[in-house]
């Protein structure tokens, strides 16, 4: 008991441990590789959206994101393997599924990428303005119409506006070139000019590019107008118009490259840094719910990634508590922890009430005490779970501390049940009063393994698994020790019971079944978990694993608490030594 009660110390390490229970993913890739992996969700078909918002130095080259799933042709084949950068995004290239979003500051890949550049002083929002957009303000100025129709005279008036690319290269960075190629393919970049004044990183839901010139305050009425329309979740578009032959208002555009060939010349005058932003959305459509893990690569750069990233991944639509925040495989853990929350308090309330019956009969035991230790715990590591879960449905961050606070809890509460029962099976407080000097020792070096291998568990998911593969709590080392100490407490279990019974026949009534019931209990978790971890679907198993453990847990306390009511039609009660007859029983 002492080393039981010493061990909730350990939860203040446990709290320090970082957790995954977040789907909006932030942070920074700083690497010298050329692909990295980002993160991971189970996505639902349809309702699965991926929404980014991406900023890398403009110096860097132009990355791509990248979207495998989980099918052993994409993410296992590429995932920790000796493939180059090309071969890893050959996989995706070979599928043709738009799995790779060119993250490009040039029209038209902006089209599908959704960005733009902006000074270096440009950071990423503090609030996730991507769950209600965040508008920007900018004053969009008119220019008055030109009261005569006619165009302007001298043909060359427009050469002004344009930077073109085509010129040799011995033309001088800072000369303007006015040839032009009508069959040329043509390339834009968007860049905010001076006097845009954002307050945030996204651009502004209904922000137009006015088609104009700038000197003259004329229009012309014979261009053609292209509309390009950025969808997003909250059904407002954001609309960039161009014209053909027209030039920016507010964004200057300047020639890449054409087809016909020539140098891309520099913008001399330009000389802060730069920095690209991307913000877009994805939706998935599948014939399953699939785990879908996000990478990025630069392989056209020596340069290396360096990129800081912000994700929100849903699965619903915005206010879903149920759903919008969670992964397919954790639809029902919400769920499943208040029902056995509910079912735990009803639990207690029974307990409490056999125990003040028990005190009147002074036949409340150590053991009893144990068992309403056990079950009190287990109610408080479930319910900070369900406190945890609740945060995270609301804001898609939660708090993972919790979690592992809770779950350590329950872990906590399975060490003492299974204490009980050894406790019980060797006869304390129900044949013997107290136990011999070697036992103890042995019951106690085994109690503290127990605990060490639960701590260990913990400490390995946190720092040892690997965030690139779907692993769940008992696919580790150590979760596999606890399932070996498990099977070593049945057999101490057994082997105190055999000889119990053997000495005190008169107990069968109540050590029949209870050998039977700590059996399955003994043994039902070791198997679910080495069956789970084998057999059960990856986008489904957080639930059902969880779902039934619980269920495991909770039935061995309903059998407890059954076998030990105190009432006269219990023919099964062990308890007929008073606690004041305890300290005079032989010790044996």
């Amino acid at each position: 008991m002492r080393s039981l009660l010493s061990s909730c110390l350990v939860v203040c390490v446990l709290v320090r441990l970082p957790g995954a229970l977040t789907k909006w993913v932030e942070g920074r890739i700083d690497t010298k590789e050329n692909w990295a992996f980002l993160s991971r969700f189970c996505f639902l078909s349809l309702d699965g959206q991926f929404e980014y918002l991406i900023e890398y130095n403009k110096d860097m080259g132009i990355p791509n994101l990248l979207l495998y799933y989980d099918d052993q042709n994409q993410w296992p084949s590429v995932y920790h393997s000796t493939k180059t950068c090309k071969d890893r995004e050959a996989i995706l290239n070979k599928a043709g599924q738009n799995q790779i979003i060119r993250l490009s500051h040039w029209y038209p890949d902006t089209e599908y990428s959704g960005c733009i550049v902006t000074k270096a002083n440009k950071e990423l929002p503090a609030s996730k303005s991507s769950i209600k957009p965040t508008s920007i303000t900018v004053n969009p100025f008119y220019k008055q119409k030109n009261t005569t129709n006619s165009e302007p005279k001298d043909p060359s008036y427009y050469d002004q506006f344009l930077k073109t690319t085509t010129a040799p290269a011995t033309t001088p960075l800072n000369q303007q070139s006015t040839v032009s190629h009508a069959n040329s393919t043509t390339w834009y970049e968007l860049l905010p000019a001076d006097n845009l004044n954002f307050t945030t990183a996204f651009p502004e839901d209904d922000l137009w590019e006015s088609i104009g010139p700038h000197a003259n305050e004329s229009t012309l009425g014979n261009l053609q107008d292209v509309e390009i329309l950025f969808d997003d979740r909250y059904k407002s578009t954001r609309k960039i118009k161009r014209s053909t032959i027209g030039i920016y208002e507010r964004y200057r555009r300047r020639r890449l490259h054409s087809e016909a060939g020539g140098s891309l010349a520099s913008n001399g005058d330009r000389t802060e840094k730069l920095i690209v932003s991307c913000h877009n959305s994805r939706r998935f459509r599948s014939a399953r719910e699939r785990w879908w893990f996000i990478a990025i690569s630069n392989c056209d750069s020596s340069k290396g990634l360096d990129v800081s990233y912000k994700f929100l991944m849903t699965n619903g639509a915005s206010g879903d508590f149920w759903h919008e925040h969670f992964s397919a495989d954790e639809f029902y853990v919400l769920p499943v922890l208040l029902a056995y929350a509910i079912s735990y308090a009803l639990v207690v309330i029974a307990a409490v009430m056999c125990s003040v019956e028990l005190k009147t009969r002074h036949l409340l035991h150590s053991t009893y005490k144990l068992f309403l230790f056990s079950i009190v715990v287990q109610h408080c590591g479930i319910m900070m779970q369900c406190l945890a879960y609740i945060r995270y449905a609301g804001n898609g961050v939660g708090s993972p501390s919790t979690v592992t606070i809770g779950q350590f809890l329950c872990g906590l509460a399975e060490m003492s049940f299974l204490l009980l029962l050894v406790l019980l099976a060797k006869g304390y407080t129900i044949t013997r009063g107290r136990l011999k000097v070697g036992f103890t020792v042995k019951l106690t070096v085994f109690m503290c393994c127990y605990l060490v291998t639960y701590v260990v568990l913990f400490v390995y998911q946190a720092k040892a698994f690997d965030p690139g593969q779907v692993l769940y709590l008992y696919e580790s080392p150590a979760g596999y020790g606890v399932i070996v100490l498990r099977v070593i407490g049945w057999c101490v279990f057994a082997y105190s019971t055999f000889f119990t019974v053997k000495k005190y026949p008169e107990k069968n009534m109540f050590y029949c079944p209870f050998f039977i019931c700590g059996t399955l209990w003994f043994y039902a978790g070791p198997l679910f978990i080495l069956t789970a971890n084998s057999y059960i679907d990856k986008w489904v198993r957080e639930s059902v694993v969880i779902a039934v453990l619980l269920f495991i847990t909770f039935s061995g306390h309903i059998m407890f608490l059954l076998l030990t009511l105190p009432v006269f039609a219990n023919k099964n009660f062990p308890y007929h030594v008073r606690t004041t007859q305890i300290g005079v029983m032989e010790i044996q």
